[in-house]
């Protein structure tokens, strides 16, 4: 199996606006690679209400115009958290969609950031058959979000609608694509 499509989604929260640059700086890096890999991607920030995006959309625009392949859509979804928003972001994406069981679905999240290698690694795992995966990210100190690196088929998505609980047990039994580059906290 082939992925030609992809789509990631970063819900945004106010208080994620500072952290966004550095985090579209990889992403779109990454989208980058797997464009030129044959692998077209769109970035969804999925933002909440508060999380004012257009003056670093507006300076990201005419850069990432320049970048064959790749996207950067904006989604107002009036949510009222980030779980919603990235929901609202993964219906917008399967929206727009038009080749379920060759595009994969992304998610990650302002905080995190991804190597140039992330999609395009997340791709080749999902065109050996892999329907859903984890995949390396390296986050602050704090444990990443369940969401921050999923990567599932749109297919998959569209079959079950993936709720907050079904995100938590795909991260939790998918193989990780890569080595793992995430920090955790300690228990004391």
């Amino acid at each position: 199996m082939v992925i030609d499509r992809a789509f990631v989604v970063v819900p945004v929260l106010a208080a994620d606006v500072g952290a966004l640059e550095v985090c579209l700086e990889h992403l779109v890096a990454a989208a980058d690679e797997a464009a030129a890999g044959g692998i077209p991607t769109t970035l969804l920030l999925a933002s909440v209400p508060g999380a004012d995006l257009d003056g670093l959309l507006g300076s990201w625009a005419p850069l990432v115009s320049l970048v064959d392949g790749v996207d950067v859509v904006l989604v107002r979804t009036g949510a009222p958290d980030d779980e919603q928003a990235l929901q609202r972001g993964a219906a917008e994406a399967a929206a727009r969609c038009t080749a379920p069981s060759t595009t994969l679905l992304l998610t990650t999240r302002a905080g995190v950031t991804v190597g140039p290698d992330w999609i395009s690694e997340h791709a080749r795992h999902h065109g050996a058959g892999a329907r859903a995966s984890t995949g390396p990210v390296r986050g602050g100190a704090d444990a990443h979000a369940l969401t921050a690196n999923l990567a599932v088929r749109m297919d998959a998505y569209l079959a079950g609608g993936l709720r907050r609980s079904a995100w938590t047990l795909l991260h939790a039994v998918t193989p990780v694509v890569g080595p793992l580059r995430i920090s955790l906290p300690t228990q004391s």
